[in-house]
């Protein structure tokens, strides 16, 4: 049996969902994964345990060097750039997955700077030293010390695969959602999902705030709306269980199949713009209502697929949906900057806050009138961005068509 180590990016749960996407596929397939991660990742991979032949927890990314090869035929990593490093270090074969290719600041000018800091790193810098690379460099350094990338599609990938001359190995996949759990039901719900909320972005406190506001957002949009169905919240149980919100919203800590289960018998799905869910809704017909931005990341998934869409398709209620990006300060500052500005929206009840009720009670009346035609909406867009829902299969076979290679070229050697 085929043995692969995978991790994934301990940011939010959009990685982690995306890695056991693959590992479902790749299970279906006969394949062993093993899961070695830390913090939202590791998180999830208990939540999903199933799905994983082990799980081991380290302290920190650097401590996959306390992990053996010990007869691993690959290593698979979600926008994790420890592990690529790892695997060259100990001769296993890795294939990296990126959701955001088109998103990192790379210049062709930088490249040969960003090779010499890779060659540092695998000649005496080590997986310690990776933990001081600006988190743009780690990932280019994560692609370049791969055997193969797998990027998922976005309007901007494609022009980047020829303007990078180190990075000759990228192939470009449709969405990377685990599409395993649709199935017709009827529609009689809300969902509401918080994604994995603690990364390097959003502290505890911050996330906690963040679920108690929107609890209140969403009982007075429901109101507005005259929307009486049963609201489900979902997310990460490290939050939700310390989270006071109005009666009426369910706390619900939910394995990811049975999030996506959930996706069929909802009405919509209320969640940050979060790039995973945007792709998994429209896949599993669930329109999207966005709930309010975490931190800048949001900002930038929401005007990339709403660059896509026809105007109206994302109803949302962002906090500053025309906000700039962070500039060269403190990433961190700026993005608490956003939680703070949530909260006073929320206590003062100011207009803006008037306006996020107003725009998600619209909605749900909107959802509740005529879901497909928003569904539709999402739907042509997320094609246009993503092109399709078969990325999870793609990756897999691109790590078998890869393990068929470096097995071909180690007999003819």
């Amino acid at each position: 049996m085929t043995k692969v180590l995978v991790t994934a990016e301990a940011f939010g749960f959009g990685p982690a969902s995306k890695l056991h996407a693959v590992c479902v596929e790749l299970a279906g397939r006969g394949v062993e994964c093993h899961f070695a991660g830390e913090k939202s990742a590791l998180t999830f991979a208990k939540v999903n345990a199933g799905t994983f032949a082990s799980i081991t927890e380290v302290d920190s990314m650097a401590g996959l060097s306390s992990i053996a090869r010990d007869g691993f035929d690959a290593a698979v990593s979600v926008m994790d750039p420890f592990l690529p490093l790892w695997a060259r270090l100990n001769d296993v074969p890795c294939m990296y997955v990126d959701s955001l290719y088109w998103f990192w600041q790379w210049a062709p000018e930088q490249e040969a700077d960003l090779q010499k800091t890779a060659a540092y790193l695998l000649s005496s810098g080590g997986l310690d030293a990776l933990r001081s690379v600006p988190l743009h460099d780690s990932q280019y350094i994560a692609h370049y010390l791969s055997d193969l990338t797998c990027a998922q599609r976005a309007p901007q990938a494609g022009p980047r695969l020829t303007s990078l001359p180190g990075l000759r190995c990228v192939r470009l996949v449709d969405a990377i959602v685990d599409v395993s759990h649709r199935a017709p039901a009827p529609r009689n719900q809300w969902l509401a999902t918080t994604s994995g909320m603690v990364n390097p972005l959003l502290p505890v406190e911050s996330a906690l705030v963040w679920v108690e506001v929107v609890g209140a957002l969403l009982a007075e949009a429901a109101r507005a709306a005259g929307a009486d169905e049963p609201i489900v919240l979902a997310g990460n149980p490290v939050i939700l269980d310390k989270a006071v919100v109005p009666g009426r919203i369910q706390l619900t800590p939910l394995d990811h199949g049975a999030i996506l289960g959930a996706m069929n018998t909802s009405l919509a799905c209320l969640a940050p713009p979060g790039l995973t869910t945007a792709l998994e809704c429209a896949a599993y017909g669930a329109p999207l209502i966005l709930l309010p931005e975490q931190h800048y990341g949001h900002l930038a998934n929401y005007r990339e697929i709403a660059r896509c869409a026809v105007a109206g398709a994302f109803p949302h209620a962002l906090v500053d949906p025309d906000g700039e990006a962070p500039g060269d300060g403190d990433i961190l500052t700026q993005t608490l900057a956003v939680a703070e500005r949530l909260s006073h929206h929320f206590r003062t009840r100011s207009e803006v806050w008037s306006r996020m009720v107003s725009e998600v009670a619209g909605a749900m009346r909107l959802v509740r009138r005529d879901s497909g035609r928003l569904h539709a909406a999402q739907d042509a867009a997320i094609r246009r961005f993503a092109g399709g829902y078969a990325g999870s299969a793609q990756v897999a076979d691109a790590l078998e068509s890869m393990l068929d290679r470096m097995g071909d070229r180690q007999v003819a050697s």
